[in-house]
């Protein structure tokens, strides 16, 4: 039963390639792009309560959303599609961290960090995949009104992987569209079974 429910899942995608002929593009080459580490090692690190508790509050509401609204809608076609996005997500974001760590551009090691440069797996950044999968699942299974709310928060997720220095901006856009990326493979419309 539950093999039967995840295959449906899959079945009812319609990929929406147009959108990915553009994204995927624009993600490759935000990987690759070369920061300058000079300037994000520069800046101070924000600590205020804001970014606090953006960081270890808010970034969770899209999460939250995309776990609880296919069981508020009693949508069992949700719940699988939600839980493969989330995995796919993650999947990507682990794979493609290790993959770009060791490759340097112009003196960049992409997996650099801003706030040390001997860390590693700055690209993509996965809260901000996170928080754009999370997004994008939402606001196509269950409509774009739920992006008034999802859409600040990623970009309040984005700001505060930014203001921590834990990313730099090449890796918190393409960590969101790597998000956006692996939720449309997995994701379809809520209402298109009812107008077969």
């Amino acid at each position: 039963m539950i093999k039967d429910l995840f295959k449906r899942a899959c079945t009812e995608v319609c990929l929406p390639k147009k959108m990915l002929y553009c994204f995927i593009p624009i993600c490759i080459i935000m990987m690759f792009y070369p920061s300058d580490m000079k300037y994000y090692q520069s800046r101070e690190k924000n600590k205020g309560i804001f970014v606090y508790s953006i960081e270890h509050y808010v970034r969770y509401v899209n999460t939250a959303a995309q776990a609880i609204l296919p069981i508020v809608y009693r949508d069992p076609i949700g719940i699988a599609q939600a839980c493969m996005v989330g995995a796919s997500t993650t999947i990507a974001v682990h794979s493609l961290k290790r993959i770009f760590d060791k490759i340097t551009i112009f003196g960049t090691r992409l997996g650099e960090r801003p706030y040390n440069k001997n860390s590693s797996h700055n690209v993509p950044s996965g809260h901000c995949a996170m928080a754009s999968s999370a997004m994008y699942f939402v606001y196509r299974r269950y409509g774009c009104k739920h992006l008034y709310y999802l859409l600040p928060i990623t970009a309040l997720t984005m700001y505060a992987r930014f203001a921590l220095k834990a990313h730099t901006v090449s890796a918190i856009a393409s960590g969101c569209l790597v998000g956006i990326i692996a939720a449309a493979f997995f994701t379809s419309e809520y209402f298109s079974k009812n107008k077969k």
